[in-house]
């Protein structure tokens, strides 16, 4: 009796556990995502890792961290975060002098058939490493965007 109630008790550790900080992909590719309404985004922060940028040198490096919760109300499939999409246009246009680099993210619901899951709140917490490139000489600015928050990241290129 009291091996059952060990299992138990684990397994529903392990269910409400937050994702792995490295559990979740990046794509750039659009698909069939019908879980999205199940995601509530908590907290989002980007930092700098690596700007060590210069004459050869166009590539740094970023680290986004975002929490949050996934629910789905209907029960028996159990959602989690197991990818982010992200996408980088120019604002206004690429062609523009004060040309920004908005960089949208959109974390991925996906489900899982689990008769055990009952509709409750499953938190999760991602950290991904991204790579950004300067796109001219001087100030870079770039707007991650998610969900309608903002951070914004400036990179200095010299030559």
């Amino acid at each position: 009796m009291i091996y059952i109630r060990t299992i138990v008790l684990i397994a529903l550790l392990l269910a409400a556990a937050p994702l792995r900080a490295d559990s979740a992909s990046v794509t750039y590719r659009v698909g069939w995502w019908p879980y999205q309404d199940a995601l509530v985004v908590t907290g989002f922060h980007v930092e700098i890792t690596d700007q060590s940028l210069g004459l050869l040198k166009t590539e740094a490096s970023v680290r986004v961290h975002i929490t949050g919760t996934v629910t789905d109300a209907k029960g028996q499939w159990k959602p989690a975060v197991r990818q982010v999409h992200v996408s980088e246009r120019f604002v206004p246009s690429a062609n523009a002098m004060d040309r920004v680099a908005r960089v949208e993210l959109t974390p991925i619901v996906d489900e899982d058939e689990d008769s055990s899951y009952k509709g409750t709140a499953i938190p999760f917490d991602i950290t991904f490493d991204y790579k950004l490139h300067t796109f001219r000489w001087g100030t870079n600015q770039f707007t991650f965007v998610l969900l309608g928050k903002e951070q914004h990241v400036e990179l200095q290129q010299s030559k």
